[in-house]
């Protein structure tokens, strides 16, 4: 049987999926969620099987794994960057590509659960990954060269953002049940390890099967302040304004797509709320001799993640290239095409004109101006969706699997799903199996430990 006590908070570390700088495990029991958790609450049934459950499906999702390969490359790039203030030639990034790439692609497929996918299928999977991100590079680096860099210095990349998450004044904080597991401790000087996270479904009615090495497990109940975390790709600062801006690299097939709902996606608005807490917390006192500092607004980095071969222009039976507006390729590699033949691009000057003024098919850069109203409205939104979190999550823990439809009850599907081809538990949302009939692997995306 699982024992209910209440438990003090004690020293621990907090352990978050992706967020494992010091100053997060510092901040010991608290609640944390990010943005991906807020948006996975639309549908209930997602939620539950991957923030309650917290299963592992298999394969790879060819576009998150680019866009993955894509930002952790641009991180390596903009931290050289930010260290000399320096923006590099083309032909630089490309030495970086040839040192680099490799490594990142495979760190990113490290987390991907591969068995089931044959040997050839992968590398081939790689290989168009690193083919298209070479063919992409030079016209990313180019709008950045052109739009961010002359006004716009680097002062952090993957910066982790963090702040309780408060209305009036009033930090939000509710008692939440945890599992104690305890194991053998794997460092000689402590006796025991104990690992605490939060219950599944219908755990608070049910005893929980202890884990291999498990020595025990025990209910308790905790009081903790909910806490909004995030990452963010790149804070820059405007070298004429001194404001700061959020920057996000978002890989898409159609930037121009992309950009309309720009507007409306709420996730870099959310982190310039963080920011400006952050900013008045001291995080950046180390640069207030550039005077007066305020938080400017959000920039998107739109990536075409479709830049192929097929994008690559050859040269027609005469020797020459097509001068077809309706067939304009990337200007980048139109020029690096007429190059190659040993022809002049002064030949081509007006098509290249076009290309490039036609280059906003591949990439964007688009920059919002955030007021410090629209900030305090996340400020409560996000107070709003921790009560709802809250409220979710505990009614999810007391589901009772011998009471008939009680999943359908506390675990409902989503109205009408806008994600059926990509959503990774179509299937088992199908067959409405119940999480407990489910044999998946989890992987921990929170927990909190403490050696005794």
């Amino acid at each position: 049987m699982i024992e209910s006590k209440t438990k003090k908070q004690n020293s621990v570390e907090l352990n978050v999926n992706r967020y494992g700088t010091p100053e997060i495990k510092g901040l010991g029991f608290v609640r944390p969620f990010s943005n991906s958790e807020k948006l996975s609450m639309a549908c209930t049934r997602n939620y539950t099987l991957e923030y309650i459950e917290e299963f592992k499906t298999d394969g790879v999702n060819e576009n998150f794994a680019y866009g993955s390969c894509w930002h952790l490359l641009l991180e390596r790039i903009l931290l050289r960057i930010r260290e000399t203030d320096v923006f590099p030639t083309n032909k630089e990034i490309h030495t970086i590509l040839s040192s680099e790439l490799e490594s990142v692609i495979e760190e990113v497929f490290t987390e991907y659960k591969t068995d089931r996918i044959s040997t050839s299928d992968l590398v081939k999977l790689k290989k168009s990954i690193e083919e298209r991100i070479c063919l992409s590079i030079d016209g990313w680096a180019n709008n950045w060269r052109t739009h961010i860099h002359p006004n716009f210095e680097i002062i952090d990349v993957e910066m982790v953002v963090y702040a309780p998450v408060s209305f009036n004044g009033d930090i939000f904080k509710s008692k939440i049940k945890v599992i104690k597991e305890t194991y053998p401790s794997d460092n000689k000087e402590y006796k025991n390890l104990n690992k605490y996270r939060l219950l599944r479904s219908g755990e608070n009615n049910f005893a929980a099967e202890l884990p291999i090495d498990c020595i025990s497990s025990e209910l308790y109940e905790i009081e903790m302040p909910y806490y909004k975390i995030g990452k963010i790709d790149a804070v820059l600062l405007h070298r004429e304004y001194n404001s700061l801006w959020v920057l996000d690299h978002k890989t898409t097939k159609s930037p121009q797509m992309y950009e309309k709902k720009t507007e409306f996606d709420l996730q870099l608005t959310g982190y310039c709320a963080l920011l400006r807490k952050q900013l008045r917390a001291g995080r950046f006192d180390h640069i207030k001799d550039r005077g007066n500092l305020f938080i400017g607004g959000v920039i998107w980095d739109l990536c075409s993640s479709d830049i192929t071969t097929s994008k690559i222009p050859k040269p027609l039976k005469s020797g020459k290239f097509s001068q077809s507006a309706s067939r304009c390729p990337p200007s980048w590699l139109f020029k690096k095409a007429i190059e190659e033949h040993n022809l002049k691009i002064e030949s081509y000057a007006e098509f290249y004109k076009t290309c490039l003024d036609k280059d906003d098919r591949f990439f964007i850069i688009k920059e919002i101006f955030v007021s410090d109203s629209e900030m305090d409205r996340l400020d409560v939104e996000d107070y709003s969706t921790a009560l709802r979190l809250d409220k979710i999550r505990k009614d999810i823990e007391e589901i009772d699997w011998e009471v008939p439809n009680d999943w359908d009850l506390r675990s409902p599907r989503f109205t009408v799903c806008t994600n059926y081809s990509s959503c990774k538990f179509s299937t088992n949302c199908f067959a409405n199996s119940k999480a407990n009939d489910i044999f998946l692997m989890r992987q921990q995306k929170l927990s909190w430990i403490e050696y005794e």
